[in-house]
């Protein structure tokens, strides 16, 4: 749903790549310069070029967009009614002052204590039911257990960087883990128990993560070449007084 809703206010694309080769042999076997022959024609259109490989040249033109139509009052209003089912809940929240420890665009968490004041709060006012499966309700996120899923240990760094540990009637225990830019189970490797990472992290210590560690990656080069990286790492670090990082 996503991306059929940003395809509704998608900006007008405003340039093409065009590659061409510099020279090419033809049937005859004379010589052609297909590169130059291309922007001898299309010179009013050219932004710039640039020699990608060997025998390769890649023109950046400017593109028409006198054409280009997206149904964007359709995306407009699709945002405007998102915000307006998520502010429904977080603000009525506010008003009940509900404490929300963390939230994101369409998620926060609150005490599992009142959620239930929350809901018949939201029912009187909005007449109807917050929780549910059906679009326009809310439920619990807490997938890695079933049952009643409480979290009771939480480290709060910033935007989509977060970790619960997660609690049932049947006293089993895993954790819910959130850390942009890092795949989860390699954040589940580097601890035995995740909340050691996010202790470390909270109190401003730096951690470097080698993301080859558990599965291959691939660089796409612009002469058009497939490599395996051989080092792919990223460095984290959270300065909590600012809640950035």
């Amino acid at each position: 749903m996503n991306s059929s809703y940003g395809k509704t206010i998608q900006k007008p694309i405003k340039s093409d790549l065009v590659y061409k080769q510099i020279s090419v042999k033809n049937k005859k076997g004379d010589i052609q310069y297909d590169a130059d022959r291309y922007l001898r024609k299309n010179s009013l259109l050219v932004k710039s070029f640039y020699d990608v490989a060997e025998n390769i040249r890649c023109f950046e033109c400017n593109k028409s967009f006198d054409d280009f139509f997206v149904p964007n009052l359709i995306g407009v209003q699709t945002l405007t009614m998102s915000k307006r089912i998520m502010n429904e809940v977080m603000c009525l929240a506010e008003d009940l002052n509900i404490p929300i420890y963390y939230q994101d665009t369409d998620s926060m968490h609150i005490l599992k204590s009142r959620i239930n004041e929350l809901e018949d709060e939201y029912y009187k006012k909005y007449n109807r039911v917050l929780r549910g499966s059906d679009m326009g309700q809310f439920h619990p996120d807490f997938d890695e257990l079933s049952g009643d899923v409480t979290s009771i240990e939480s480290y709060f760094l910033g935007k989509k960087a977060y970790c619960d540990k997660l609690t049932n009637e049947n006293n089993e225990i895993e954790h819910h883990l959130r850390l942009k830019g890092i795949p989860n189970n390699l954040l589940n490797c580097q601890y035995e128990d995740p909340l050691e990472l996010y202790k470390k992290l909270y109190d401003g210590e730096s951690f470097n993560f080698n993301l080859l560690q558990l599965r291959p990656s691939f660089e796409f080069t612009k002469d058009f070449k497939i490599k395996s990286r051989s080092q792919f790492c990223r460095n984290i670090k959270f300065n909590t007084e600012l809640g950035s990082f």
